[in-house]
C-alpha cells in the first residue's frame, strides 16, 4: 500500500487506491510480492522509476524531464467534454491502478488514453456503441458501472472492467488475445487474467444482418451483444444488446476466479458504459481518418436515387455490401417512407 501511493496515486484518488489494496492488506508479506506481480505487475517498475526520480529532484527545483516516467502518475485522460469528465466512470486514480494493470504499450510507448464512447453522452445502445468504438486499431478499456443488487446483500454497485488487446469486430466467433483481462473496479479492485486453458477472450455480435443471416443458413441464433469469456449462451461476463443490463458469472475457463471475494452472480442493470482507447496515438488517428472517410461517404450517398435506396433497404445482405462499397449507405424505415412521400407528392404536382 504504501509503495502504491509513494508511486503516484493522484490526489481525490484515495477510494481507488483503497479498492486496489483490498485485497493485498490481509495478505502475509510473504504473498504479497505474488500478489502485486499478478495485479498489478508494472507496479514495481514505477516504484523504483518514483525514487530515481525524487534522486534526480534533489538540489533542483524539479526532476530532469529524462528522469520523468508515464507510470509513475495518472495518465492524461482525453474527455469528449468537461460534462463527461466530470461524471466519467474512469477516474485518474483508477485509469493509473489500470496502467500499472496492463503495463506501456507495445515497444514501451505510454498509452495514449481517449474516451471512444460514453453511453451519457451518445447513448445506451449497441448501435451507438458500434459506431464510436470502430475504426480504432488499439486496444481498449470497457468500463461498466451496475446497481447493486440489493437482494443478494449488496450495498453498493459493482464497476466491473474488461480490456480488450485488439480492435472490436462484430463476428460470428470470439477473438481477443492473451493480454485480454475481466477487472472489477469498485467496490473492490481485482483483476482476472487468462487462465490459458480456453481462449474464449471476446465476443460482439450485432442484431439485424448477422442474426438473419444465421436463420437463413438454418442455423441458431447467435446471441446478440457485447461479451467475455464462457461459452456462446453462457458468458462468463455479459452486456445485453441493449447495453442495460449485464450478467456475470463467478468462474469459466478462460479468466481466473477470485477465490477470496465473490461476487453475487446475475443479471445487474448498467447504470453507464464507457469505451476507452489506451493504446498509441497511430491508433486513434487512423480512426480518426475513417470517420473522416465516412463522413465523405454520407455526403455521397445524399445524391442516391429513391430506387437505389430501395434496393440497400430491401435487397440480400451481398446488393447491400457492393452497394455500401461503392459509397452508398443503408437507408430504411422512416428515411425511405419519407421519400417516397416526397416522390408522390412531386409527381401529384406534374
Amino acid at each position: 500500500s504504501g509503495a502504491m501511493r509513494a508511486s503516484g496515486g493522484g490526489e481525490g484518488d484515495d477510494t481507488a487506491l483503497g479498492a486496489a489494496v483490498a485485497d493485498a492488506a490481509e495478505l502475509p508479506a510473504a504473498e504479497w510480492d505474488r500478489w502485486a506481480a499478478d495485479q498489478l505487475p508494472a507496479l514495481g517498475t514505477a516504484f523504483e522509476t518514483s525514487v530515481i526520480e525524487a534522486l534526480c529532484a534533489v538540489g533542483r527545483a524539479g526532476p530532469p524531464s529524462g528522469c520523468l516516467s508515464p507510470m509513475t502518475r495518472p495518465p492524461l485522460l482525453s474527455y469528449q467534454s468537461d460534462a463527461q469528465q466530470e461524471g466519467s466512470l474512469l477516474t485518474p486514480g483508477l485509469a493509473w491502478l489500470c496502467a500499472l494493470t496492463l503495463g506501456p504499450a507495445d515497444a514501451g510507448e505510454p498509452r495514449s488514453w481517449r474516451c471512444l464512447y460514453s453511453s451519457a453522452a451518445q447513448g445506451q445502445a449497441l448501435s451507438r456503441f458500434s459506431t464510436f468504438v470502430g475504426g480504432y486499431t488499439g486496444p481498449t478499456l470497457l468500463v461498466a458501472r451496475c446497481a447493486p443488487l440489493s437482494d443478494k446483500g449488496e450495498e453498493e454497485g459493482v464497476v466491473f472492467g474488461a480490456f480488450v488487446d485488439s480492435a472490436w469486430k462484430p463476428t460470428d466467433k470470439y477473438f481477443g488475445g492473451a493480454g485480454c483481462a475481466l477487472l472489477q473496479l469498485a467496490p473492490a479492485f481485482h483483476v482476472h487474467r487468462p487462465t490459458g486453458i480456453s481462449r474464449n477472450f471476446a465476443f460482439f455480435n450485432l442484431p439485424a444482418d448477422r442474426a438473419a443471416t444465421f436463420r437463413a443458413r438454418g442455423g441458431a441464433q447467435l446471441p446478440e451483444g457485447v461479451a467475455f469469456g464462457g461459452q456462446l449462451g453462457t458468458f462468463r461476463l455479459r452486456l445485453d444488446d441493449d447495453l442495460s443490463r449485464l450478467s456475470w458469472l463467478h468462474s469459466d475457463t478462460t479468466y481466473a476466479p477470485h477465490e477470496s471475494r465473490r461476487l453475487a452472480e446475475g443479471a445487474r442493470r448498467v447504470a453507464a458504459v464507457e469505451v476507452w482507447g489506451c493504446g498509441r496515438e497511430q491508433d486513434q488517428a487512423a480512426q480518426l481518418a475513417l470517420q473522416r472517410r465516412r463522413e465523405a461517404d454520407a455526403a455521397k450517398a445524399g445524391s442516391l436515387t429513391l430506387e437505389t435506396r430501395k434496393k440497400m433497404a430491401g435487397g440480400d445482405a451481398a446488393t447491400r455490401f457492393v452497394l455500401s462499397a461503392a459509397g452508398a449507405h443503408d437507408f430504411k424505415g422512416e428515411e425511405l417512407k419519407a421519400s417516397e412521400e416526397r416522390l408522390a407528392r412531386e409527381r401529384g404536382h406534374e
